[in-house]
């Protein structure tokens, strides 16, 4: 072959791509999966499947107000039930024109009672069986039904998919993906997954009208794939910062000289098992973090030095004190949400070996916990009195 031969031939080449679709269905033939909801059926053991996606022919018509309006929402919801997801997904299917596809789903959402009584451990072994499904998917639990959640008003997104991957990413509360389910099922530790509150209130981008709404509530604790109980916001918190999956928390302080608000960028986290000649298991979780001074309501001067150090250790108080309630119930849960067990294989894995067995028993009998915070304000954004204390002060 010579020389111009092989450069028709490339030229080819490198045009066929650009000539369609390759694959067996084309995308005016696929609806994409943005987002499931996951509930118990009226049935023991079924489940009811709900599935979120766009559609394409309202997609174009988001920039027209006016014809947006007329022709409603940009995407919609499908719901069946079945004994498993496959086939509460085939009977969905069986009344769609177009062929439906997990290559963009970005949420899972499981409700309380699902994760509690038949747990998520199915869903893994679905999701780990479909080539297609994207293990980065966030998953998330719900106080009430899952399927409620499809029915939040997205006032700043398009699609409430994309709202739940906005709280996947931010890290309010941590967050939770299939992939870090199978590792943990794998390594027979518990977690903590995102809990959500949906209700309903009155929003000005509505006109006023009372919509639904959903927002993060806490946290469920995860052990053996099945919900074991719940974590306040504050201890949620505090327990994704010891996992080092938190971004920037606000937190407030109350004393008997006023209200502080300050934000903590910097967080380091570490979690030391150490045994003991006796056999006992101490596990010490030690936090560290600079705050920064949002807002100081009071009359004290926290530019002297024993004011500002009375109010760091208010701060390291009131996590310690979020940090040592979360471990307390997930003790009582028996839920592993640090993932101890993962740490004691690799440190002492005779020890381990005796344990794995009985690991949700013994984590709630003979694991005693130390916490020790450190905060330091490091910033107090040139706020040393409030601003309406220094005019008080000024006016004659």
């Amino acid at each position: 072959m010579n020389k111009s031969a092989r450069t028709m031939l490339a030229a080819v080449l490198l045009v066929l791509p650009l000539a369609g679709c390759w694959s067996k269905i084309e995308l005016n033939d696929r609806s994409f999966i943005t987002s499931a909801y996951l509930d118990l059926g009226e049935r023991p053991g079924e489940i009811v499947l709900t599935i979120g996606s766009p559609l394409p022919n309202r997609i174009g018509t988001i920039g027209n107000t006016e014809s947006a309006a007329q022709q409603g929402k940009s995407y919609t919801s499908n719901t069946a039930s079945g004994f498993t997801i496959p086939e509460a997904l085939d009977k969905i299917q069986n009344d769609l024109t177009r062929k439906l596809t997990w290559g963009q789903t970005r949420a899972v959402v499981v409700s309380a009672d699902f994760a509690a009584q038949m747990g998520l451990q199915d869903l893994l072994e679905w999701a780990s069986r479909n080539p297609y499904f994207p293990f980065r998917t966030f998953v998330f639990v719900s106080e009430g039904p899952a399927k409620d959640v499809m029915g939040l008003t997205p006032v700043y997104e398009r699609a409430p998919s994309e709202v739940l991957r906005k709280y996947g990413n931010r890290k309010f509360v941590g967050q939770a993906t299939i992939k870090d389910l199978a590792v943990d099922s794998a390594a027979g530790v518990g977690t903590t997954v995102p809990l959500l509150r949906t209700g309903k209130k009155s929003l000005i981008s509505e006109n006023d009208k009372v919509s639904p709404w959903t927002g993060i509530a806490g946290t469920a604790m995860i052990q053996d794939m099945r919900m074991k109980g719940r974590l306040s916001i504050e201890e949620a918190k505090a327990v994704s910062w010891a996992e080092g999956n938190l971004s920037e928390p606000m937190y407030d302080v109350l004393s008997e000289n006023g209200k502080f608000d300050y934000r903590l960028n910097r967080l380091k986290s570490k979690i030391s098992p150490v045994i003991s000649p006796k056999g006992d298991i101490l596990c010490r979780v030690r936090l560290s973090a600079e705050a920064t001074l949002e807002s100081a309501l009071t009359d004290e001067d926290i530019s002297v030095s024993a004011a500002l150090h009375k109010l760091e250790g208010k701060m390291r108080e009131a996590v310690s004190s979020n940090l040592q309630s979360a471990l307390e119930k997930s003790q009582a849960a028996g839920a592993d949400i640090l993932e101890l067990g993962r740490l004691l294989e690799w440190r002492y894995p005779r020890l381990w070996a005796r344990l794995e067995n009985r690991w949700t028993q013994a984590y709630g009998k003979e694991v005693r916990f130390k916490v020790e915070t450190d905060i330091r304000v490091t910033h107090m954004n040139a706020e040393h009195k409030p601003l309406w204390t220094i005019r008080e002060a000024n006016t004659p």
